[in-house]
């Protein structure tokens, strides 16, 4: 179902999020400076808390979410990197673009996003520190 902004408050908004069942997206495509949103049916495990209360309801999530539960625990690297994924350049957490393995190339890594924004500067003294391939 497509809701305009005049139709709903914030707080249904907040309402139809925490409402096991029913989801809420939103488009950028429509009248410029407005957003579409869209409520629907949501996944079944919606508010179920804890990895064996959702096994009990679905067992294939439940072992994807075990397994990106050790991938992340596998990773500790901290900062940021500037990293190329589909030809694009991102900035994100470091330990993301290492769980993102060969899907990701690592350009250069920073202490800080400070760090990182300043070195985009041109001209800028705060230099890339580089991630050897």
């Amino acid at each position: 179902m497509k809701i305009g902004s005049p139709v709903t408050t914030v707080m249904d908004m907040v309402r139809i999020s925490m409402t096991p069942g029913v989801r809420i997206g939103s488009s950028p495509f429509g009248s410029l400076g407005s957003r579409t949103f869209y409520v629907g049916r949501s996944v079944p495990w919606k508010g179920v808390h804890g990895i064996d209360q959702l096994a009990a309801r679905n067992p294939r999530v439940a072992a994807g979410l075990r397994n990106a539960i050790r991938v992340s625990q596998a990773h500790h690297e901290k900062g940021v990197s500037v990293v190329r994924v589909d030809g694009a350049m991102k900035l994100m957490p470091t330990k993301s673009a290492m769980q993102m393995g060969a899907a990701g190339i690592i350009v250069a890594s920073y202490h800080s996003s400070v760090e990182a924004l300043q070195a985009m500067i041109p001209g800028a003294i705060a230099p890339a520190i580089t991630v050897p391939a």
